[in-house]
């Protein structure tokens, strides 16, 4: 098969926090943006970026099947405590392989407490930060 032929399907994802697999992953996604202060070099016309830090965010969809994420924060923020959270994803395809990112220092932006559609099935959209990551495995 050609190499570009073989680009990777979204068709086995998989989320864990604190080493405990999510149930009825439907979508994920994370990015790291980084975060520059502008250089003037003398002598020079343009200005030059330095690299200062990076953010992480990202959003897990899960179909509802369960509250495990509303049962992890309630009591935690009913309290004002962060729990520590840690985060694995992982997406694999059997043409390429499986890729690994470890999230660190995870915080949960916000959490549905009732959400429904009638005769739609329901899902539950999770906004995250995360304070560093760890590559483990790659394609």
């Amino acid at each position: 098969m050609n190499k570009e032929a073989k680009v990777m399907r979204g068709i086995d994802g998989r989320v864990w926090v604190n080493d405990l697999k999510l149930a009825g992953i439907k979508s994920f996604e994370a990015k790291v943006t980084a975060k520059y202060e502008e250089v003037d070099v003398m002598g020079k016309p343009g200005k030059y970026q330095r690299l200062v830090g990076y953010d992480i965010a990202g959003t897990v969809v899960l179909n509802k099947l369960d509250s495990f994420v509303a049962k992890l924060l309630a009591e935690k923020w009913a309290n004002f405590e962060q729990p520590d959270i840690s985060m694995v994803a992982a997406a694999s395809d059997p043409d390429l392989g499986t890729e690994r990112v470890k999230f660190i220092d995870v915080t949960f932006d916000e959490m549905a407490l009732a959400c429904f559609e009638n005769k739609t099935l329901t899902e539950t959209e999770i906004p995250f930060k995360a304070g560093d990551y760890q590559i483990m495995d790659t394609i």
